[in-house]
């Protein structure tokens, strides 16, 4: 049995969440729906077995023992049929600065390297203060859904000072769950120019059932080859202060460069929590990972269903995976640059703005509904009420 419908004091420990809201949006009487976390408790096998670890009372260094690789490759075969080998797992903390010792130790000053906007914001703050060069293939928005303008990638990856492109798959925030065929000819086009390709899958655990979730690398050996996978378990499993990203590298060229550049940082050691943490969400937490997703799809469902009758002039983009949804304001009267502000001051909620996930985000903002239904039905309500009176 789990409970959803209640928090227990979600404001504890001091939550980016909760206490960041005066610092971010200059008032702490908002529901927070920005931060990427759930909030729900993490599942219950992995709060006993910290538990236990924490009762122990023994927290030195550790090396990560074979368990914890065979929790990986296991949850790698189980869940995605997708065979990883225990060499190709690279140590990391958070899946950000993992991808900027892989731009630092892949390539070089002034390099360009490719993102696909409306996405992440960190992916090109991280590669600016690597001081690298950001180009963007942006996503066509057609007929309520993103795609990957192939044609426009192809010309920004044929220029030699092209590197690396990174992948949000999960697409974070549009939605989207890009599928074999999209991969393919990405796949096709970063292979032709001897583009890297950098595949974040924050959220590939928590792709809903009805869609199917490939991992880039797992498509044929030529991809696997020219692919660094980053992975975590913070967003499936509500884990992000614990730091359980890993890296999936199976070309050794690039897992030596890699590896060489965080151990060169001394950054190869783990914590005994975050070792523990995998092993029981990987081993034990699947069921709670399977009903927790059910929740949120059915808290979007609640939320297309009131959107659609009481606030119809705001459009869903239809997610295909938990827990951030897209939502397209451009049909109410406020401006696309005072939009945020409408809602903190007049909805007296917190969202993501659109624009920080880049220039075509104007007029967007990402909710995350990880969160009570009660929660989200006042959030909901205090939006139709905004929009009513502007």
């Amino acid at each position: 049995m789990y409970e959803f419908d209640y928090v227990d004091n979600a404001k504890q420990y001091s939550s980016e969440k909760w206490y960041g809201l005066k610092e971010k949006f200059g008032s702490e009487d908002l529901i927070p729906l920005w931060v990427a976390d759930m909030d729900f408790k993490a599942p219950q096998p992995v709060i006993d077995r910290l538990m236990e670890v924490v009762e122990f009372g023994v927290y030195g260094n550790i090396r990560r023992p074979e368990t914890y690789y065979n929790a990986i490759i296991n949850w790698m075969r189980k869940r995605y049929n997708w065979e990883i080998k225990r060499e190709w797992i690279g140590i990391a903390s958070r899946i950000i600065p993992s991808i900027g010792f892989a731009i630092r130790a892949l390539t070089q000053p002034g390099d360009n390297i490719i993102i696909q906007p409306p996405v992440y914001d960190n992916f090109s703050n991280i590669i600016k203060k690597s001081e690298r060069k950001v180009v963007t293939n942006p996503l066509i928005f057609k007929e309520q859904k993103y795609h990957m303008d192939f044609l426009d990638l192809e010309k920004k990856a044929q220029d030699p000072k092209t590197k690396m492109l990174i992948i949000s798959n999960p697409h974070n925030p549009v939605g989207r769950v890009w599928t074999r065929s999209e991969l393919t000819e990405l796949g096709r086009i970063c292979l032709k120019h001897n583009v890297i390709v950098i595949c974040d899958q924050a959220y590939a655990d928590l792709t809903y059932p009805n869609i199917e979730y490939t991992p880039y690398a797992s498509i044929c050996e030529d991809f696997a080859q020219n692919c660094i996978t980053c992975t975590s378990l913070s967003k499936p499993f509500n884990l992000a202060g614990i730091h359980t990203a890993y890296m999936i590298i199976p070309n050794k060229n690039l897992f030596d460069a890699y590896d060489s550049f965080i151990e060169s940082l001394h950054l190869k050691r783990g914590t005994i929590f975050s070792v523990i943490a995998t092993e029981a969400a990987y081993e034990e937490s699947e069921e709670w990972l399977n009903n927790v997703t059910k929740y949120i799809n059915e808290n979007l469902q609640y939320m297309k269903c009131f959107i659609k009758d009481r606030i119809p002039n705001i459009n869903v983009i239809e997610p295909e995976f938990a827990y951030l949804v897209w939502l397209d304001l451009r049909n109410i009267k406020v401006d696309s640059s005072q939009l945020n502000n409408f809602l903190v001051q007049k909805a007296k909620i917190a969202v993501n703005d659109g624009r920080m996930y880049g220039e075509n985000g104007a007029g967007f903002v990402r909710m995350n509904i990880a969160c009570p239904r009660n929660i989200l039905k006042s959030a909901l309500e205090r939006i139709e009420f905004a929009v009513n009176i502007c």
